[in-house]
């Protein structure tokens, strides 16, 4: 589904109106296509990707030869419209990436976005064509990896559509990139003098909040993502345009009782709060 909207500014700061987006079907997942690689190291086969595991649960190639790729082939075409990742190294091996598509074969393909990632934070690219989300329909969708100096690791790789938030951050908005979520124990002597400090860092906060939206839009199209965000992660770009390299990848940890009515307005409005990734 392509989600356009017409945005209310009130009460938000126009730098971010209408700058959200979030993800939260992975086609991947969903419909499972036939996912194959370039190379695998041993365990760490392309088919981990479709999930929204991290840590361990990876691909890995075996070889750092330009190209390698994640290959995923759809029985029938799907839209997509957003590509997003997590838990990769292809900013630290100087990797350029390029993601294609085809509903002819993978040997002739075309370009959906080309990125060179300066580090290794999550990715979220979303396609627009003259500031609207346009969605690309195929059955062949490879990621394409060239010029890795070592070989390329992927977690999580995010295939399918995101959604254009209703609104954008309020006044008081925190980033989550810099709203940082860690504990600190200090150490002391039995005279109270300081000794020192322990830093755990336990990911940022990220407080995903959407307002004014049409009773109609908040169960059809908020609804689904709501839903999604209570059983697994999800992408978020809290401002696509000013700050596409701060996209995380955040997981609810509180639940959540839905939208609710905005007073004297009949428009509807909804807050999720959790970890940033």
């Amino acid at each position: 589904m392509t989600v356009r909207a017409t945005h209310v500014t009130t009460g938000l700061q126009s730098w971010a109106t209408g700058a959200s987006y979030v993800a939260h079907e992975n086609k991947l997942e969903t419909l499972a296509p036939v996912l194959t690689a370039s190379s695998t190291l041993g365990e760490f086969s392309p088919d981990l990707v479709a999930t929204w595991f991290s840590g361990n649960q990876k691909w890995k190639a075996s070889a750092a030869t330009s190209p390698q790729w994640l290959r995923a082939q759809f029985a029938t075409p799907v839209p997509v419209n957003c590509l997003a990742l997590y838990g990769h190294n292809l900013g630290s091996i100087g990797a350029t990436i390029r993601l294609r598509y085809s509903n002819s074969g993978f040997s002739s393909m075309s370009d959906f976005a080309t990125l060179t990632p300066a580090g290794d934070a999550t990715i979220m690219h979303v396609r627009r064509v003259a500031k609207k989300v346009e969605a690309i329909t195929a059955t062949h969708w490879e990621l394409r990896i060239e010029n890795a100096s070592a070989p390329p690791v992927v977690s999580i790789w995010f295939l399918g559509e995101a959604v254009r938030c209703y609104s954008g951050p309020p006044d008081g908005f925190r980033p989550p990139t810099l709203d940082r979520n860690d504990e600190i124990l200090n150490n002391r002597s039995e005279g109270g003098e300081f000794l020192g400090r322990s830093l755990i860092r336990t990911g940022g906060r990220g407080r995903i909040e959407v307002k004014y939206m049409p009773p109609s839009w908040a169960r059809a199209v908020w609804e689904p993502v709501r839903l999604a965000a209570r059983w697994h992660p999800i992408f978020w770009a809290w401002n696509l345009d000013s700050y596409p390299d701060e996209a995380v990848l955040f997981y609810t940890d509180k639940a959540d009782r839905g939208p609710s009515y905005m007073a004297g307005s009949g428009l509807m409005e909804h807050a999720m709060e959790g970890i940033a990734l």
